[in-house]
């Protein structure tokens, strides 16, 4: 020991001071080093220091996921030197930021899988009770009209060895696999689905423009499905102008009571500016709307209209980003099926078994409202608040056919009035199936335009037996039709005797309506029974004068 401290006794000092400034100056930059890296980690260096993700930003900080920090889903969740390695691989993304090479809108492409990220959080095999929601809308009148509709959510999750591992949270507890064919992952021409035993079944768009051979599935890239494929803006979703107002309205930050704002608002929110700031002059100039349009209320509640562009201005700041060319249309969310695809980029009736040993009709891949969700209640207010029935037993096997959703409009018969018209018999539970206040009348259903589900035509996908008799390959007779269609008036095209009485062939519909597309088909198709053609002029088309809905 003396040794040693004689050693050091014999170190010149300038050496010793040089050592101890290195040592010290080291220090300091460990400090900053790590206080650098600390504070680039950090959400507010994404959202703030970093001016191109500001769209991201302003959604992230009012999500559920403002207390995550941005690096656990686009780095992962594990040990700092596994940052370091993804870490520098972006570094580029400083270069494109400074030399102003970034694209816009900014799009995300090496996203960690949610095993990696959500998942370290949220266990998918964990049960989930189901949940009762209520979605607020409010109509385009006057008064802005509340209404909410009402669904049970089959949230689902746990294990099949447990007897549940349903619902929503089926799709993350079976090995579901996928091929996209775009970069927002919209379109989804086939899917595998792969149970306990090991046996895979693949579906196929039929309506896939993309042809699906053995040699395409080989060589694309799959994917599993995980928590990101649904819930892809769980953290950065942007509102449309209708979603935006009318969560403001919910959120008291409009006044309801000025004349049509909702529809107003709406407008101004849909419209396209040049920046940002012209948007919120659009949005203050509803002032003008109401001094000009209604100056007795604008001079009553100039505060409540105050108020009301103020919680306006708000909302808007959260739907557009002109700079970024980020709109609410520029993410896709694929959480739904209204808006976006959602769920109807494979619940859309058209992926079918490839394989006939299947089944010999071939499968869809179900198209069912209330797989994940119970059937919607629509409640105007002031209307008492709807009894949803927790458990729903006794469903007849035909409501659990894949495709029962496309074939339970023209399958209506006695049989659905046991449960949905159980009070009367006969044709008058049919007519009351169809009334306005009836089960088929159900506005949160029949009075939504659902586009990108398979429900507008007649998909090819279900088989010819869908129209035709299996036995016989005939076309469906006139009294099939009328399972439906009971109210086609007996007057016009359909009072004539040849449409009602003689034989099969033209008995049916198909007479006149082509079997794929149910529209009349041509003038030659009418003049093949009306050959007396007094008073008509030969240059003029039928279907100019007559609408072949019963009325001349």
């Amino acid at each position: 020991m003396k040794d040693v401290f004689g050693r050091v006794r014999k170190i010149p000092r300038k050496a010793i001071f040089t050592l101890a400034a290195f040592g010290v100056v080291f220090i300091v930059l460990l400090i900053f080093v790590a206080a650098g890296w600390e504070y680039s980690n950090s959400a507010r260096f994404c959202g703030y220091t970093c001016h191109v993700m500001k769209p991201q930003n302003a959604t992230y900080i009012r999500s559920s996921h403002a207390r995550v920090p941005c690096v656990n889903c686009h780095l992962g969740v594990g040990l700092s030197f596994g940052y370091v390695g993804r870490k520098a691989y972006d570094v580029r993304e400083v270069f494109d930021y400074v030399t102003k090479r970034y694209e816009k809108p900014i799009r995300i492409t090496n996203l960690r899988p949610a095993r990696e990220t959500c998942e370290k959080c949220h266990w998918p095999q964990a049960f989930y009770n189901d949940a009762v929601r209520e979605i607020v809308h409010f109509n385009d009148d006057q008064d802005s009209t509340r209404r909410s509709t009402y669904l049970i959510m089959k949230i689902g999750g746990g294990t099949a060895r447990e007897g549940r591992g349903y619902g929503i949270h089926w799709h993350v507890e079976q090995e579901v696999w996928y091929i996209a064919t775009d970069r927002e992952k919209q379109n989804i021409p086939w899917v595998r689905v792969v149970d306990k035993s090991g046996k895979a079944v693949d579906y196929v768009d039929t309506e896939s423009k993309v042809k699906i051979t053995p040699e395409f599935i080989a060589r694309a890239e799959k994917s599993r499905m995980d928590c990101i494929d649904c819930h892809n803006r769980a953290t950065h979703g942007f509102k449309s102008p209708e979603e935006a107002v009318e969560q403001a309205i919910a959120l008291n930050q409009v006044d309801r009571a000025l004349p049509y704002i909702k529809k107003k608002a709406v407008e101004v929110f849909s419209a396209s500016y040049p920046s940002k700031e012209a948007g919120l002059k659009a949005v203050e100039g509803l002032a003008k709307f109401y001094e000009k349009e209604y100056p007795d209320i604008f001079a009553k509640k100039r505060a409540a209209v105050n108020s009301t562009i103020a919680g306006l201005k708000e909302a808007y700041q959260l739907t557009s980003f002109p700079e970024m060319n980020v709109t609410a249309k520029t993410y896709p969310n694929n959480i739904g099926h209204k808006t976006y695809p959602g769920c109807a980029r494979c619940h859309d009736g058209k992926h079918v078994t490839s394989d006939k040993t299947v089944s010999p009709q071939r499968q869809t891949i179900r198209l069912h409202c209330n797989i994940c969700h119970s059937l919607p209640l629509n409640v105007q207010e002031g209307q008492q608040v709807p009894k949803i029935p927790i458990i729903k037993t006794g469903e007849p096997a035909s409501h659990l056919a894949a495709d029962w959703m496309e074939k339970h409009r023209r399958v209506v018969d006695e049989s659905c009035a046991r449960c949905h018209a159980p009070t009367l018999k006969g044709t008058a539970a049919l007519k009351n199936l169809r009334s306005p206040e009836g089960f088929c009348s159900n506005p949160s259903c029949h009075n939504t335009e659902w586009k990108y589900v398979g429900l507008g035509k007649l998909p090819m996908s279900f088989g010819c037996q869908t129209c035709h008799n299996p036995d016989t390959s005939t076309p469906p007779t006139r009294a099939g039709c009328l399972v439906c269609h009971q109210d086609i008036p007996k007057s016009g095209l359909h009072q004539v005797g040849a449409h009602l009485d003689n034989g099969a062939a033209s008995n049916a519909c198909v007479a006149c309506h082509k079997p794929h597309e149910w529209t009349v088909s041509n003038r030659a198709t009418c003049e093949s029974c009306h050959v007396d053609k007094k008073d008509h002029n030969p240059g003029i088309f039928c279907g100019e004068c007559h609408n072949f809905r019963g009325q001349s």
